[in-house]
């Protein structure tokens, strides 16, 4: 038997939420892949849905596989487009059960209230 270390693009199906009292409901996942390499595992969705509640910075999708740094490192990679053209963004670890990917404004502002919340990214973490 050998190991593994790479993976074909595998699906998953993200759990969405807001920090604070923000909300990320009606949610279409259009893609949520992941793959395994060596010791990094790498992302990709695009998904669209609406924020509500009160506005605050960050959307949370759950991640695929734990972290190794789970405080807040960086995922690497980027927010391509999100929430009415706000531009790039980032993407961060967070620390949870499971761990989650934090989609971040490029101003480090808060995400705007829409129906056409649209979140493009990729990156890859530490596994």
């Amino acid at each position: 038997q050998q190991p593994t270390s790479e993976t074909r693009w595998l699906n998953w199906q993200p759990i969405y939420s807001g920090s604070g009292s923000l909300t990320y409901t009606s949610v279409t996942t259009t893609l949520a892949k992941y793959r395994i390499l060596a010791e990094k595992c790498e992302v990709e969705l695009r998904l669209s849905g609406t924020t509500g509640g009160t506005t605050s910075n960050t959307v949370y999708a759950t991640a695929p596989f734990e972290a190794t740094q789970s405080a807040n490192a960086i995922a690497i990679g980027a927010l391509l487009y999100a929430v009415s053209s706000s531009g790039f963004g980032g993407i961060h670890i967070t620390a949870g059960t499971p761990d989650k990917l934090s989609f971040l404004n490029y101003n480090a502002g808060n995400w705007t209230l829409t129906a056409g919340a649209v979140f493009n990214g990729f990156g890859s973490y530490e596994i």
